[in-house]
């Protein structure tokens, strides 16, 4: 079987489908699936000359003629088309190619379709779905990143057959990855005995950040001793909302704010950190969440992820995403007995080693695979 997977970039940006696409590939190429890849713009080289895949393609979506030239034939030789981006214009014009060699095309939403974006949904009303059910006309199945946002989908009026599959994270060793010496904005002016809370995803006020920073600002006794990271993609104008609200309430030495971190850098982040977060209010991928896991780091994450099994295995908490939530759970974890941090951390390494690796998962794309061809 010849699948193509197109992603909106390569860059390993925290949240995107990119962060994990290494693993994902070599899982399936485990189970002898032929790979080949197309993005849209990418900068990271490295990345892109260690995916399992036969051929790596990087085409220019805002020249969507030469895009859909670079792509029919990489569609047409496919069994199948696995678009990963619900918003990204590769994403429609990958649809067009796979429509017109009559290649069957799948679409994982990756959380975009119910991400509320500058404070608004992206599915508000019929005209929007109905724009959707156009980019993507013929599409055999939708994947839903959880059963949450298979039923936001359902009921915005997504009438396709949604499939719920779940999302995997393996670290996938990139040849000459950054050295050490690419991490110094990671080198922070606090104290050795400051305690870290992390964040990897996009830096704006629809991921949850604003309630999770008026949380943490409140608690300012208790957290007189700890510290956040925010690194990610910034969106909009809100690094610089952000940033201000912090300088206002006398708080820039509390927050460091890291843009477009790359894997070492998000690497150092993690090893730095004490607890990691999860703010969103809606379906997202916790591909960041999975990492943070990964690198034996406890989690906080909102219950729009439906990751029970982080409760439930005690590897961190799930809260209701919203400020009185967040505050009483940060309270929680960061004044009780630092050691049972350090156990979290340990379980939620071994649940996203032994559950969330991408070959405990990968069969049931292949079953979804084989149903769609």
């Amino acid at each position: 079987m010849k699948v193509l997977h197109v992603c909106d970039t390569l860059d390993p940006h925290p949240g995107l489908f990119a962060l994990t696409l290494p693993g994902f590939l070599v899982a399936l190429q485990k189970q002898g699936v032929v790979n080949d890849v197309v993005a849209g713009a990418s900068h990271a080289d490295k990345v892109r000359d260690s995916l399992a895949a036969d051929q790596v393609s990087i085409v220019d979506e805002d020249n969507q003629t030469a895009a859909m030239f670079a792509i029919a034939p990489l569609a047409n030789k496919a069994d199948l088309v696995h678009i990963h981006t619900a918003t990204a214009t590769i994403g429609m014009i990958a649809a067009a190619a796979a429509r017109s060699g009559n290649t069957p095309f799948v679409l994982s939403t990756c959380g975009e379709l119910t991400t509320t974006d500058r404070l608004q949904g992206r599915l508000l009303n019929w005209l929007d779905v109905r724009q959707f059910h156009k980019k993507f006309n013929g599409v055999s199945r939708i994947i839903a990143c959880n059963e949450i946002e298979k039923k936001i989908l359902g009921n915005r009026g997504i009438k396709r057959d949604i499939a719920v599959l779940p999302v995997g994270y393996d670290e996938i060793p990139i040849h000459n990855s950054a050295s050490s010496n690419d991490v110094s904005p990671i080198k922070l002016l606090w104290n050795e005995q400051a305690r870290v809370i992390a964040y990897l995803g996009d830096i704006a006020g629809h991921s949850g950040l604003i309630e999770l920073f008026n949380a943490f600002y409140e608690l300012e006794e208790e957290l007189s001793n700890w510290r956040m990271i925010v690194a990610g993609r910034p969106i909009d104008n809100w690094l610089d909302r952000f940033q201000a609200e912090a300088k206002k309430r006398e708080k820039e030495e509390h927050i460091a704010f890291i843009v477009f971190p790359d894997l070492a850098q998000q690497k150092a982040i993690l090893e730095k950190a004490d607890l990691f977060v999860q703010p969103s209010p809606t379906p997202v991928p916790t591909i960041p969440v999975l990492k943070a896991m990964r690198n034996n780091v406890p989690v906080m994450v909102s219950s729009a992820c439906d990751m029970a099994i982080v409760d439930k295995e005690k590897a961190g908490i799930t809260v209701q995403p919203n400020k009185e939530n967040f505050k009483y759970s940060l309270k929680k974890l960061i004044t009780g007995d630092y050691g049972n941090l350090k156990t979290m951390g340990k379980t939620a390494q071994k649940i996203a080693q032994e559950f969330y690796s991408w070959d405990n998962s990968i069969k049931e794309y292949l079953r979804l695979y084989k149903e769609t061809i």
